[in-house]
Formats: structure tokens, C-alpha cells, sequence
């Protein structure tokens, strides 16, 4: 029996040319792997948490739908960063605001704002599909790219900050949950490209997993903030809605670039939305 080559993965490599065969990227003893260390591979392969986890890419996806968890507990440290800046060192919430999205950002290892970076220069150039997905994946960053990830993050920042003066720090966890119920729907919604770690997810994404998962945090969102936390998670979802539109007319699939910035623009929305609901609650 020909064995099948084991492949993992690892965050930094996003980039990595990924059009083989897809059985190259599937472990060869599929039944070795558990759910535990699919999470572990899946925390490994966005962040950088030294778990030191390398899985194979079915073990990551097939717990995918337990992302925005994830994100929720990685939203969770930022709320303490903020209580702990505010409470103790008295900053000012401009100052806390822009702390945590650093926080953010750096724990992601920023694999969702390249994305972002890539996938405004593409969204910009003049051209057919195929032109737009060749300069989407080009390793140089153009002034789109560039500008678009400044505007973004001081209206995240900015976004923040106004949570920040309601005193809702939950905000914080329900924004990073919501970024990745973006993701999710942007995969549900969206057709697979070609190549590239991206396609694996688009095509794996089960509408069953998809729906347990906004249940879940729907659920969380609400114990957390009521119906201000609703509005958040919807939020995310009408990001992911937005970005698929964007990206079927532009490029016709959704690449793992698309799906980074629909993370980035999920959590900027998500804050959005919670700034609109908390007067209204």
C-alpha cells in the first residue's frame, strides 16, 4: 500500500505554494490524531502560542467551528490587559484601546492583517479576476494595501476606545468571536480557489458546524452583554456576508487572504455594531 507523505503546517507559512494534490496535506493515520490535538494544531496554526502543535490540515479543519472560542479566550486576555491598565495604572482608554489591538495583532502573529494587506491591493488593481488574485498574492504590498490597513486599524482603535468609555470590556471577547463567525461565513458563503491553505477551508466548512458554532457564541454573546452582545456577533456575520460579495465579484473565490481580512473586518464591524447598541440597551 503506497503511504501517503505527512505534511504540517505551520503559521508563518501562508505564503507557501500549496497546489499539490490534496491528499499530500492529509495525515496517513488519520484515527492517531485527537480532538484535543486537532485544538492544539488549530492554536499552533494561528497564533503564537508556543504549543509547538503540528497537525495535519484535516485534523485543523475539522474543529475550525470551535474558532471563535478560541478567539473568545484570546479576547479574554485582552479584557484583563484593559481592567488591569485601567484599574491600576489609571491610562487613559485611547492609550488601553490601542494596547489591546497590539495585543491582538501580535498574538495572531498578524497572519489576518497581511490578508487585509494583500486583499485591498488586489481589490484595487484594474484588471480581470486572474490579474487581481496574481497581485493579491504578490509578496510586495502596494499604497492599497498600505492605506487600508492604517484607516482600518485606527477606526479599530477608535471603536475600541468607545467601548472602552461605556466600561463594556466584554465587548472586547464578543468583537474577537465575531471576527472569526466572520471567517466561518465567508468559507459557508464563498467558492474555493484553486490552490493555497485557504481553499481547504472553504470546501470543509459544514453548514451544521457553522450554525453550532453562531449558536454557541450567540449564546455567550448574550449572557455576556443581553442584546448589546447580538448585535455584535451580527456584526461579524454581515462582515463575512460583505467580504464573500467582495470577493466573488473581484476574484471569484476566496483565498486564505480573503478569508484573513474577512477576520480583520469582522471585528472592526462587530465593534461598530456594539457601539450602535449600547445606548439603545
Amino acid at each position: 500500500m503506497k503511504r501517503i507523505k505527512k505534511v504540517v503546517l505551520i503559521s508563518n507559512d501562508q505564503k507557501e505554494d500549496l497546489s499539490k494534490n490534496r491528499d499530500d496535506y492529509y495525515e496517513d493515520d488519520k484515527k492517531d490524531t485527537s480532538f484535543l490535538r486537532s485544538l492544539g494544531g488549530l492554536v499552533t496554526f494561528s497564533t503564537i502560542i508556543p504549543l509547538g502543535i503540528y497537525t495535519s490540515i484535516e485534523a485543523v479543519i475539522s474543529v475550525i467551528w470551535l474558532w471563535p472560542l478560541l478567539n473568545g479566550i484570546i479576547g479574554l486576555g485582552g479584557v484583563a490587559i484593559a481592567y488591569i491598565l485601567l484599574k491600576f495604572f489609571k491610562m487613559s482608554h485611547l492609550l488601553v484601546a490601542t494596547i489591546v489591538v497590539a495585543y491582538i495583532f501580535l498574538i495572531m502573529g498578524y497572519n489576518h492583517t497581511d490578508g487585509l494587506l494583500d486583499f485591498s491591493d488586489g481589490l484595487m488593481v484594474h484588471g480581470d479576476s486572474k490579474k487581481k488574485i496574481s497581485v493579491m498574492r504578490d509578496s510586495m504590498v502596494g499604497t492599497a494595501g498600505i492605506s487600508t490597513m492604517v484607516v482600518f486599524t485606527v477606526m479599530t482603535i477608535a471603536a475600541l476606545t468607545n467601548i472602552i468609555d461605556y466600561n463594556c470590556l466584554w465587548g472586547i471577547i464578543i468583537a474577537e468571536m465575531a471576527a472569526k463567525i466572520s471567517l466561518l461565513t465567508t468559507c459557508v458563503l464563498s467558492k474555493p480557489a484553486e490552490d493555497g491553505i485557504g481553499k481547504y477551508f472553504v470546501e470543509d466548512m459544514p453548514i451544521p458546524n457553522y450554525v453550532a458554532s453562531i449558536l454557541i457564541v450567540g449564546i455567550i454573546a448574550y449572557v455576556l452583554l443581553g442584546y448589546i452582545g447580538i448585535f455584535g456577533i451580527i456584526g461579524g456575520i454581515l462582515a463575512g456576508c460583505l467580504i464573500s460579495y467582495l470577493a466573488k465579484r473581484n476574484f471569484g473565490v476566496a483565498t486564505g487572504d480573503v478569508l484573513g481580512t474577512s477576520n480583520e473586518i469582522g471585528r472592526l464591524l462587530s465593534l461598530i455594531f456594539l457601539v450602535i447598541a449600547l445606548p439603545l440597551f
